[in-house]
């Protein structure tokens, strides 16, 4: 409603416009901004009276005009990565997912006690043993507390007396908010406390209705609780905010408090694989096998990490039989290609090249997006035959993918590599204006232009490198190698030591 406030009509047209792109920001950022947008809407058709009929039409053709240019960007690129797992559940198993995070919901909106980022209300075998049913009797007891809440809103909606209207409010609010991530509808988890946010601003409206109908010695022992209650939240908040210090601590503190899930598990495993600590990733992932055998990833990574750390044989077997069941792998989990690569690899490594190919091209047709397996056979066949015979994967996927940084950056180094340095350059400027913060391709330019004896053009380029990654050594060392080129021997020193000093700050740090 930004255009129907006051003021005259250029400042209503420029508040609409304003809210119209926000509007489109705000969807293509996270598309839970529909939430936002459909509250809006009810609020502004069902609950308001301030404002004419035919500026309610105006907002709503203004909405379906930026849902029409959202529409169009959504539709670009036109591949998405399938979710995670496998088929859907049936509905009746879906309503009963639903009941169940309605319940821990509520739990949690009501006492926030055991809380990490994600949790599984579903486990295939519940009814396979009686000892299974006990193990998991507490999702029974989600799904009757998530149908006692229902009731129980449904019948304080019904109820006369004050605050109906704002328990109404609150209780479409909570729905409106609740239902795309009830599990009616496909999510990549079943619960997250952060989903609930939004929800929850509506079940707060909807227990002030409920306190607004009690008498007034009622209203006052709401009101007591609600300051005990926002002292002691307030206070559990600080101490959890201390789990965000990094993600190893706010991993293994959710992991603490019983939110080891894949997810979880995988993000730690993560942490220790870039940190390089392969022995704390192989203990992690052995975990996440004996917990959840069945999880495809886990068995991948542990096949990564063991060759990382020198086990050809053990990574062999758990990556070949990963590739056996290659097909069943990729349906139910989209991205696990870096198998395939990971096992061409430790083929390159043996020699049999021929092989290495054959895994990595059988990958490339069950993930055709997946840059890194282009990457990958670019890179066996370079070995193999030189530059020349690795350009024909990377022009096609560059091709095809014209916002691909990477990509393109690729693609100009292999063409000036093969000796084709105007076209490499063509390939780097594309590049450069993909990503205004990365100074590799400018970078390569430079290396280009040098190995031309244009050493004025590479120094212009090399600058302008350094002003997208103004704090790498290696910027600094090019430019030491084209003042040098250059005679600026000075200059040159200085900059070689700047690199040096960079070098050792970088060492430090990690």
């Amino acid at each position: 409603m930004a255009g129907h406030g006051t003021g005259g009509p250029l400042e209503k047209a420029g508040l609409a416009l304003l809210a119209a792109a926000s509007l489109l920001v705000a969807l293509c950022s996270k598309e839970i901004a529909l939430v936002w947008l459909i509250l809006l809407l009810g609020h502004l058709f069902l609950f308001d009276r301030e404002h004419s009929r035919a500026g309610r039409w105006a907002v709503l053709a203004g909405v379906a005009s930026v849902l029409g240019i959202y529409a169009l960007l959504h539709a670009l690129p036109g591949y998405r990565a399938p979710m995670e797992g496998g088929a859907p559940p049936p509905w009746d198993a879906r309503f009963l997912l639903m009941l169940r995070a309605l319940g821990d919901y509520a739990g949690l909106i009501v006492y926030p006690s055991r809380l990490y980022m994600e949790r599984s209300i579903s486990h295939p075998g519940i009814y396979g043993t009686m000892a299974a049913w006990r193990e998991h009797t507490r999702d029974e007891y989600l799904s009757i507390l998530g149908l006692l809440a229902l009731l129980l809103t449904l019948w304080l909606c019904r109820k006369a007396g004050p605050g109906r209207r704002l328990r109404i409010f609150g209780a479409a609010w909570f729905a409106v908010a609740f239902l795309p991530i009830s599990n009616l509808f496909p999510l990549n988890a079943e619960i997250a406390e952060h989903w609930i946010y939004l929800a929850s601003i509506g079940a707060l409206l909807f227990v002030t209705g409920a306190v607004l109908a009690l008498p007034a010695r009622g209203r006052l022992i709401g009101a007591t609780v609600v300051v005990f209650a926002v002292v002691g939240l307030g206070a559990r908040t600080a101490i959890r905010s201390g789990d965000w210090v990094n993600a190893e601590t706010f991993c293994t503190r959710t992991i603490a408090d019983g939110g080891a899930t894949p997810r979880i598990l995988g993000a730690l495993a993560a942490v220790y694989g870039q940190r390089g600590d392969f022995q704390k990733q192989e203990i992690i992932l052995r975990k996440m096998l004996a917990q959840f055998p069945e999880y495809a990833p886990a068995r991948i990574n542990l096949g990564i990490c063991l060759s990382r750390l020198g086990r050809a044989a053990e990574a062999e077997a758990l990556l070949g039989a990963t590739r056996a069941q290659a097909d069943a792998v990729s349906r139910q989990y989209p991205h696990t290609w870096p198998a395939a690569l990971q096992l061409a690899q430790l083929r390159r490594t043996a020699g049999q090249t021929d092989e290495a190919l054959a895994i990595i091209r059988e990958a490339r047709v069950r993930f055709p997006e997946a840059w890194e397996l282009v990457k990958g056979e670019s890179d066996i066949l370079r070995e193999a035959g030189g530059p020349a015979t690795a350009l024909p994967p990377v022009e096609t996927y560059a091709a095809a993918h014209w916002w691909h940084f990477d990509s393109q950056v690729t693609l100009g180094s292999l063409r000036f590599a093969a000796g084709e340095p105007d076209a490499g350059i063509a390939a780097l400027q594309q590049a450069s204006r993909l990503d205004l913060y990365d100074g590799r391709a400018l970078a390569g330019i430079a290396e280009i232009e040098l190995s031309r004896d244009h050493a004025d053009a590479a120094l212009s380029a090399q600058l302008a490198a350094m002003e997208r990654d103004p704090d790498q050594p290696r910027q600094y060392a090019a430019l030491a190698g084209i003042l040098d080129k250059l005679g600026r021997k000075t200059e040159a020193n200085a900059a070689l030591r700047k690199a040096q000093l960079l070098a050792v700050k970088a060492a430090r740090g990690s």
